[in-house]
């Protein structure tokens, strides 16, 4: 019992501390350094640039980095970075696309032989039809998620956002003009919306929802049963689009991958995101795609195409390599993630048992909130 009780609180203390606490975003905001301009108080900087902030996430790698360079012996819970290089059979695709001179402006929206793997891939993990013109390639799934908030959401326009979520989907939203409605989550409930408190968030100004599954940072698994009881209500307003960021699908330890856009009557309401970061450990190659109606894709495309047009084409090839490969061929991540975490959760339930809270009292007066977050929060994933 008490074992179950220890678990709890480790979750409980990851999605408070990080997320929900004041004490965690002041200290991220005054550890944030500006960016450094000659003219006097940022005199001339647009006010859209200075009512957006910065990730917090990028701030503590960016400070991680500087320490790192002082000569201070860092270990850095920022970055959602596997600790793994792209596969040998990646670094090769890689290679004969610079021999094979992809050195040109690919199509805005992609490669079609890589749109065309990217469906074949949908449709073997995740049991999703799209066609090639469905399929938006992009510079890293930040940016496929980007295209799709600019592309949908109007100034005043709701946005749920279940927490606890990846801190750039607010910012996203921000920058559009659209307003931020958080739904709080319970850990009863392993930190996942119910229907009841999605329709109870919902309003006549609701236009999207944008969720991960595995959550980024909870790690929380969204079932079958539970995205059939979600679709219910999203149907029920035809003009309510949700977006399925499912960029951890194969860094996954609680069963089967579950996709919304695969639930009867959800297919035109959903966008689907996905990337070759985190499975493959290609973070450097910034590639992500997008599955969606005909019409939300086009948008997309439009929108990318006037802000970095498509991306390197040399990268495309790469995940063209990672996409048509069986995911077991990285299968060795997966593995080593699960070691790791085996012995995070034994330390961490050791560590909680003999010290109680006094430890972590201690570290909240020191103001430490911010990092003790980090550390509750990779013991948190492995239950």
């Amino acid at each position: 019992m008490f074992k179950k009780e220890t678990e709890n609180l480790i979750k409980y203390c990851a999605f408070r501390l990080r997320f929900n606490s004041f004490a965690t975003r002041k200290r991220i905001n005054q550890l944030t350094i500006k960016i450094p301009l000659k003219m006097s108080k940022n005199t001339y900087v647009s006010d859209l640039l200075k009512r957006l902030p910065e990730s917090a996430t990028l701030a503590m790698a960016r400070m991680s980095r500087e320490l790192k360079e002082e000569g201070k012996d860092v270990i850095s819970l920022s970055l959602g970075e596997p600790d793994f290089n792209a596969p040998d059979f990646v670094k090769e695709a890689c290679k004969n696309a610079v021999d094979n001179d992809y050195s040109h402006y690919p199509p805005v929206n992609g490669y079609p032989e890589l749109r065309e793997a990217i469906c074949n891939k949908f449709k073997r993990d995740n049991n999703l039809e799209y066609t090639p013109d469905q399929i938006v390639v992009s510079t890293g799934a930040k940016q496929s998620l980007s295209n799709i908030v600019y592309a949908l959401v109007n100034p005043g326009d709701e946005v749920l956002l279940p927490a606890p979520f990846w801190v750039s989907y607010e910012a996203m939203v921000q920058l559009a003009g659209g307003i931020p409605v958080v739904i709080p989550t319970k850990i009863e409930n392993d930190f996942k919306i119910t229907a009841e408190e999605l329709k109870a968030h919902m309003s006549p100004k609701t236009k999207l929802m944008i969720y991960s599954s595995p959550c980024n940072p909870s790690g929380s698994v969204y079932t079958e049963s539970e995205l059939t009881e979600l679709a219910a209500v999203i149907k029920s307003k035809p003009d309510f689009f949700v977006v399925s960021d499912e960029i951890y699908e194969h860094i996954n330890y609680q069963g089967k991958h579950s996709s919304l856009g695969t639930i009867p009557g959800m297919f035109d309401q959903t966008i689907t995101v996905n990337g070759v970061s985190k499975a493959f450990a290609m973070t450097g190659y910034r590639i992500g795609y997008i599955g969606a109606p005909t019409w939300i894709a086009k948008a997309c495309s439009k929108m990318q195409g006037q802000v970095t047009s498509a991306p390197s084409g040399v990268s495309q090839m790469a995940a063209k390599a990672a996409v048509e490969a069986d995911p077991s061929r990285v299968s060795f991540m997966k593995e080593a993630f699960l070691e790791r975490q085996a012995i995070t959760r034994k330390r961490t339930i050791y560590w909680l048992q003999q010290a109680g809270n006094t430890i972590i009292l201690g570290l909240c007066v020191a103001g430490l909130w911010w990092g003790l977050a980090y550390l509750v929060e990779c013991a948190g994933k492995c239950f």
